[in-house]
Protein backbone atom coordinates (compact mmCIF):
# COMPACT_ATOMS: atom_id res chain seq x y z
CA UNK A 1 0.00 0.00 0.00
CA UNK A 2 1.36 3.37 -1.00
CA UNK A 3 0.59 6.86 0.02
CA UNK A 4 2.50 9.16 -1.62
CA UNK A 5 1.22 12.45 -0.41
CA UNK A 6 0.66 11.89 3.27
CA UNK A 7 3.57 10.45 5.71
CA UNK A 8 2.89 7.38 7.68
CA UNK A 9 4.40 8.85 10.92
CA UNK A 10 3.01 5.42 13.09
CA UNK A 11 1.47 1.91 12.28
CA UNK A 12 -0.10 -0.75 14.52
CA UNK A 13 -1.72 -3.99 13.93
CA UNK A 14 -4.18 -5.37 15.70
CA UNK A 15 -5.32 -9.23 14.53
CA UNK A 16 -3.67 -8.53 11.16
CA UNK A 17 -5.22 -5.22 10.49
CA UNK A 18 -2.86 -2.36 9.88
CA UNK A 19 -3.84 1.16 11.36
CA UNK A 20 -1.61 3.87 10.12
CA UNK A 21 -1.42 7.50 11.65
CA UNK A 22 -0.54 10.08 9.05
CA UNK A 23 1.72 13.14 9.30
CA UNK A 24 -1.98 15.13 8.19
CA UNK A 25 -3.52 13.42 11.05
CA UNK A 26 -5.72 10.85 9.63
CA UNK A 27 -6.40 7.55 11.20
CA UNK A 28 -6.50 4.62 8.08
CA UNK A 29 -8.32 1.48 9.59
CA UNK A 30 -8.72 -0.71 6.35
CA UNK A 31 -10.97 1.52 4.29
CA UNK A 32 -12.10 4.08 6.98
CA UNK A 33 -10.72 7.26 7.74
CA UNK A 34 -10.88 9.06 10.58
CA UNK A 35 -9.90 12.91 10.60
CA UNK A 36 -8.12 14.35 13.49
CA UNK A 37 -7.49 18.41 14.40
CA UNK A 38 -4.45 18.14 16.29
CA UNK A 39 -1.26 15.92 16.13
CA UNK A 40 -1.99 12.46 16.95
CA UNK A 41 0.40 10.55 19.37
CA UNK A 42 -0.86 7.24 19.90
CA UNK A 43 -3.68 5.10 19.43
CA UNK A 44 -4.64 1.97 20.96
CA UNK A 45 -7.18 -0.87 20.61
CA UNK A 46 -8.96 -3.09 23.23
CA UNK A 47 -11.70 -5.16 21.90
CA UNK A 48 -14.32 -3.00 20.31
CA UNK A 49 -12.91 0.53 21.96
CA UNK A 50 -10.47 2.18 20.06
CA UNK A 51 -8.37 4.98 22.63
CA UNK A 52 -6.94 8.09 20.77
CA UNK A 53 -4.41 10.30 22.48
CA UNK A 54 -3.58 13.70 20.32
CA UNK A 55 -2.39 17.21 21.40
CA UNK A 56 -4.46 19.87 23.61
CA UNK A 57 -7.55 16.73 23.23
CA UNK A 58 -9.00 14.80 26.38
CA UNK A 59 -8.12 11.16 25.49
CA UNK A 60 -10.85 9.99 22.81
CA UNK A 61 -12.53 6.95 23.23
CA UNK A 62 -14.57 5.68 20.08
CA UNK A 63 -16.74 2.55 19.03
CA UNK A 64 -13.94 0.68 16.90
CA UNK A 65 -16.54 -0.51 14.23
CA UNK A 66 -18.63 2.55 13.48
CA UNK A 67 -15.53 5.07 14.77
CA UNK A 68 -18.30 7.15 16.87
CA UNK A 69 -17.24 9.33 19.94
CA UNK A 70 -18.21 7.30 23.21
CA UNK A 71 -16.97 8.88 25.69
CA UNK A 72 -13.52 11.04 26.73
CA UNK A 73 -11.52 11.62 30.02
CA UNK A 74 -9.85 15.20 30.63
CA UNK A 75 -6.62 15.14 32.24
CA UNK A 76 -5.19 18.45 33.51
CA UNK A 77 -2.01 19.56 34.76
CA UNK A 78 -2.41 20.11 38.96
CA UNK A 79 -3.92 23.58 39.39
CA UNK A 80 -4.38 24.76 35.48
CA UNK A 81 -6.39 23.93 33.03
CA UNK A 82 -3.18 22.62 30.57
CA UNK A 83 -4.53 19.00 28.74
CA UNK A 84 -1.89 16.44 29.65
CA UNK A 85 -1.67 14.34 26.20
CA UNK A 86 0.03 10.56 26.97
CA UNK A 87 2.71 9.90 24.05
CA UNK A 88 2.17 6.25 24.22
CA UNK A 89 -0.73 4.44 26.12
CA UNK A 90 -0.62 0.51 26.43
CA UNK A 91 -3.00 -1.46 28.42
CA UNK A 92 -2.96 -3.45 31.10
CA UNK A 93 -4.88 -7.09 31.13
CA UNK A 94 -4.84 -7.32 34.93
CA UNK A 95 -6.47 -4.21 35.67
CA UNK A 96 -8.17 -3.47 32.30
CA UNK A 97 -6.65 0.27 32.60
CA UNK A 98 -5.06 1.92 30.03
CA UNK A 99 -1.35 4.03 31.23
CA UNK A 100 -0.09 6.34 29.47
CA UNK A 101 3.33 8.43 29.65
CA UNK A 102 4.35 12.03 29.12
CA UNK A 103 6.23 15.43 30.48
CA UNK A 104 6.11 15.38 33.85
CA UNK A 105 3.82 12.19 34.45
CA UNK A 106 2.90 8.96 34.41
CA UNK A 107 -1.51 8.26 34.69
CA UNK A 108 -3.51 5.45 34.69
CA UNK A 109 -6.60 5.58 33.44
CA UNK A 110 -9.70 3.86 34.02
CA UNK A 111 -11.89 3.50 31.25
CA UNK A 112 -15.43 2.35 33.20
CA UNK A 113 -15.24 5.29 35.67
CA UNK A 114 -13.15 8.02 33.68
CA UNK A 115 -10.76 8.16 36.76
CA UNK A 116 -7.54 8.72 37.04
CA UNK A 117 -4.82 7.72 38.89
CA UNK A 118 -1.35 9.94 38.99
CA UNK A 119 1.94 8.63 39.98
CA UNK A 120 3.78 10.67 42.33
CA UNK A 121 7.17 8.85 42.52
CA UNK A 122 8.30 10.70 38.73
CA UNK A 123 10.48 13.31 38.30
CA UNK A 124 8.10 16.37 36.56
CA UNK A 125 10.95 17.65 34.49
CA UNK A 126 11.50 14.87 32.48
CA UNK A 127 10.00 13.85 29.28
CA UNK A 128 8.83 10.32 29.42
CA UNK A 129 8.56 9.49 25.48
CA UNK A 130 7.70 5.47 25.78
CA UNK A 131 6.43 2.74 28.03
CA UNK A 132 5.49 -0.20 28.31
CA UNK A 133 3.42 -3.16 30.49
CA UNK A 134 3.90 -6.91 30.60
CA UNK A 135 1.18 -9.09 29.28
CA UNK A 136 -0.17 -12.76 30.88
CA UNK A 137 2.81 -15.18 30.26
CA UNK A 138 5.48 -16.52 32.53
CA UNK A 139 6.82 -14.82 35.44
CA UNK A 140 4.16 -11.96 34.93
CA UNK A 141 3.07 -12.66 38.45
CA UNK A 142 6.29 -10.70 39.19
CA UNK A 143 6.02 -8.21 36.81
CA UNK A 144 1.87 -7.30 36.79
CA UNK A 145 2.66 -4.41 38.73
CA UNK A 146 5.72 -2.99 36.81
CA UNK A 147 5.43 -0.50 34.10
CA UNK A 148 8.53 0.45 31.35
CA UNK A 149 9.16 4.08 30.94
CA UNK A 150 11.78 5.43 28.54
CA UNK A 151 13.21 8.99 28.59
CA UNK A 152 14.21 11.76 26.01
CA UNK A 153 17.38 11.86 28.49
CA UNK A 154 18.29 8.65 27.45
CA UNK A 155 17.32 6.71 31.06
CA UNK A 156 15.14 3.80 31.45
CA UNK A 157 13.14 3.92 34.30
CA UNK A 158 11.16 0.88 36.39
CA UNK A 159 8.44 1.77 38.37
CA UNK A 160 6.18 -0.32 40.97
CA UNK A 161 2.78 1.29 40.11
CA UNK A 162 1.35 -0.31 43.51
CA UNK A 163 3.90 1.28 45.45
CA UNK A 164 4.32 4.44 43.79
CA UNK A 165 8.01 4.11 43.50
CA UNK A 166 11.18 3.88 41.05
CA UNK A 167 12.67 0.33 41.70
CA UNK A 168 15.59 0.78 39.06
CA UNK A 169 17.18 2.71 36.34
CA UNK A 170 18.84 1.14 33.31
CA UNK A 171 21.42 3.78 30.98
CA UNK A 172 23.15 2.80 28.12
CA UNK A 173 21.47 4.41 24.89
CA UNK A 174 23.28 7.52 23.36
CA UNK A 175 19.64 9.02 22.15
CA UNK A 176 16.77 9.75 23.91
CA UNK A 177 14.73 6.17 24.05
CA UNK A 178 12.45 5.68 21.68
CA UNK A 179 10.45 2.24 22.53
CA UNK A 180 10.76 0.33 25.50
CA UNK A 181 8.94 -3.42 25.12
CA UNK A 182 8.47 -6.50 27.56
CA UNK A 183 9.62 -9.97 26.29
CA UNK A 184 6.11 -11.32 25.17
CA UNK A 185 6.86 -14.95 26.22
CA UNK A 186 8.82 -13.74 29.83
CA UNK A 187 8.38 -11.00 31.48
CA UNK A 188 11.64 -10.64 33.38
CA UNK A 189 13.42 -9.59 30.14
CA UNK A 190 12.66 -6.51 28.04
CA UNK A 191 14.04 -4.78 24.86
CA UNK A 192 14.75 -0.76 24.50
CA UNK A 193 15.96 1.10 21.25
CA UNK A 194 16.56 4.96 21.12
CA UNK A 195 17.11 7.76 18.58
CA UNK A 196 20.50 7.78 16.44
CA UNK A 197 21.37 4.46 18.36
CA UNK A 198 22.07 1.36 15.99
CA UNK A 199 22.04 -1.38 18.65
CA UNK A 200 18.88 -3.21 20.07
CA UNK A 201 19.11 -4.18 23.78
CA UNK A 202 17.65 -7.04 25.82
CA UNK A 203 17.89 -6.65 29.64
CA UNK A 204 17.23 -9.02 32.35
CA UNK A 205 14.83 -6.96 35.00
CA UNK A 206 16.58 -7.96 37.99
CA UNK A 207 19.87 -6.73 37.15
CA UNK A 208 19.80 -3.45 34.87
CA UNK A 209 23.44 -2.75 36.12
CA UNK A 210 24.59 -4.09 32.54
CA UNK A 211 22.80 -4.91 29.56
CA UNK A 212 22.38 -9.25 28.40
CA UNK A 213 23.01 -9.26 24.70
CA UNK A 214 22.05 -6.65 21.95
CA UNK A 215 20.84 -6.53 18.19
CA UNK A 216 22.33 -4.63 15.27
CA UNK A 217 20.51 -2.34 13.19
CA UNK A 218 21.14 1.31 10.91
CA UNK A 219 19.94 3.74 12.90
CA UNK A 220 21.45 7.75 12.06
CA UNK A 221 18.06 9.67 12.53
CA UNK A 222 16.29 11.14 14.98
CA UNK A 223 12.55 9.08 13.81
CA UNK A 224 11.44 6.40 16.05
CA UNK A 225 12.76 3.56 14.47
CA UNK A 226 11.37 0.35 15.75
CA UNK A 227 12.05 -3.51 16.42
CA UNK A 228 9.15 -6.06 16.92
CA UNK A 229 10.23 -9.63 18.44
CA UNK A 230 8.30 -12.75 18.69
CA UNK A 231 9.32 -16.32 19.49
CA UNK A 232 10.60 -17.12 16.62
CA UNK A 233 12.62 -14.71 15.19
CA UNK A 234 13.24 -10.52 15.32
CA UNK A 235 12.19 -7.69 12.96
CA UNK A 236 14.29 -4.42 13.19
CA UNK A 237 13.71 -1.54 11.29
CA UNK A 238 16.76 0.40 9.58
CA UNK A 239 16.93 4.21 8.01
CA UNK A 240 18.87 2.69 4.54
CA UNK A 241 15.14 1.05 3.64
CA UNK A 242 15.95 -2.24 4.64
CA UNK A 243 14.79 -3.96 8.00
CA UNK A 244 17.03 -6.35 9.99
CA UNK A 245 15.39 -10.02 10.68
CA UNK A 246 16.81 -11.83 12.92
CA UNK A 247 16.17 -15.82 12.59
CA UNK A 248 17.81 -19.37 13.01
CA UNK A 249 21.20 -17.66 13.78
CA UNK A 250 21.00 -15.54 11.08
CA UNK A 251 20.74 -12.09 9.84
CA UNK A 252 18.55 -11.04 7.04
CA UNK A 253 18.60 -7.91 5.28
CA UNK A 254 15.16 -7.10 3.89
CA UNK A 255 14.62 -4.23 1.00
CA UNK A 256 11.34 -2.43 1.77
CA UNK A 257 12.16 0.86 -0.02
CA UNK A 258 14.86 3.63 -1.35
CA UNK A 259 18.10 4.07 0.51
CA UNK A 260 16.98 7.59 1.38
CA UNK A 261 14.25 6.22 3.39
CA UNK A 262 13.04 5.11 7.18
CA UNK A 263 11.79 1.91 7.61
CA UNK A 264 10.51 3.04 10.85
CA UNK A 265 7.30 0.92 12.29
CA UNK A 266 7.72 -2.67 12.23
CA UNK A 267 4.91 -5.26 13.91
CA UNK A 268 5.19 -8.96 13.89
CA UNK A 269 1.77 -11.00 13.82
CA UNK A 270 1.75 -14.48 13.53
CA UNK A 271 4.41 -15.46 10.91
CA UNK A 272 3.66 -11.80 9.15
CA UNK A 273 5.92 -8.77 9.35
CA UNK A 274 3.93 -5.84 9.22
CA UNK A 275 6.31 -2.70 8.28
CA UNK A 276 5.82 1.27 7.66
CA UNK A 277 8.05 3.54 5.94
CA UNK A 278 8.58 7.06 5.06
CA UNK A 279 10.36 9.73 5.72
CA UNK A 280 9.48 13.54 6.82
CA UNK A 281 10.21 15.59 4.08
CA UNK A 282 11.58 19.79 4.89
CA UNK A 283 11.34 21.28 1.34
CA UNK A 284 10.58 19.98 -2.55
CA UNK A 285 12.11 16.10 -1.65
CA UNK A 286 9.98 13.64 -1.96
CA UNK A 287 9.93 10.25 -0.34
CA UNK A 288 7.73 7.19 -0.75
CA UNK A 289 5.80 6.22 1.96
CA UNK A 290 3.69 3.58 2.83
CA UNK A 291 2.95 -0.08 4.43
CA UNK A 292 4.13 -3.71 3.53
CA UNK A 293 3.64 -6.71 4.50
CA UNK A 294 6.19 -9.67 4.97
CA UNK A 295 6.03 -13.20 4.97
CA UNK A 296 8.89 -14.50 7.72
CA UNK A 297 7.53 -18.10 7.58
Amino acid sequence: MLYHNDFIKLLKVYDNEPIAITESNQILIGENQLQQGSNIYDVLRIDNQFIVSQRDMPLLIYDYETLKLRGQILDTKEMSETLLNPLEIKFREDTRDVIGCGKGFIHSYNLQTNKIHKLRCINKTEYGSCLDVSIINQNHSMTKDLVLVGYFNKLIKIIDTKEDKIISEARIHIGGVTQVSFDKYNSLYFHSCARQDDLVYTWDIRNTSTFIQYMKRSNNTNQRVQFSISDKCALLGNDDGTCSLYKDNQIASIQICDTKTCVHSVHIEQDIGWVAYGQRSFGDEIHQTGIRKINLA
